[in-house]
């Protein structure tokens, strides 16, 4: 009867069995993911349209593959092509819509506009 009552202590670290550390080959994983990330959502043409491809490219052959990459960090690659592909959009259109207003301005209304703006940001660092 006295063993039926007893429990083993469980440790902290016993319990939360997620890994904190990478491996070097994780480390170097994550930051081809971030690079391509951050050209593919960057205003480089020529960086943006090569992360386009490798993000698009549906092929497991190479370690480097996005949907590699993803598979190594659990990722569902399509749920996260599509959220990139959206966030891109949103970015294309919100350049485009900036680059119409800057055309209609004056150049030197242009420039106050921004000496103003840049005011209070600095004060507020």
């Amino acid at each position: 009867m006295d063993g039926l009552l007893v429990t083993d202590s469980v440790m902290p670290s016993q319990f939360n069995q997620r890994r904190t550390t990478r491996s070097g080959e994780e480390r170097l994983l994550f930051a081809v993911l971030k690079d391509a990330i951050t050209d593919f959502l960057g205003d480089q043409p020529q960086a943006s349209k090569e992360a386009a491809r490798w993000l698009r490219h549906r092929g497991c052959r190479h370690p480097f593959t996005f949907e590699n990459i993803c598979d190594v960090f659990g990722i569902d690659s399509g749920w996260f092509r599509q959220g990139l592909l959206r966030q891109r959009a949103l970015l294309d259109q919100e350049r485009s819509m900036l680059a119409a207003a800057a055309a209609s301005i004056e150049p030197a209304e242009y420039l106050q506009m921004k000496e103003v703006s840049a005011g209070p940001i600095d004060a507020q660092f």
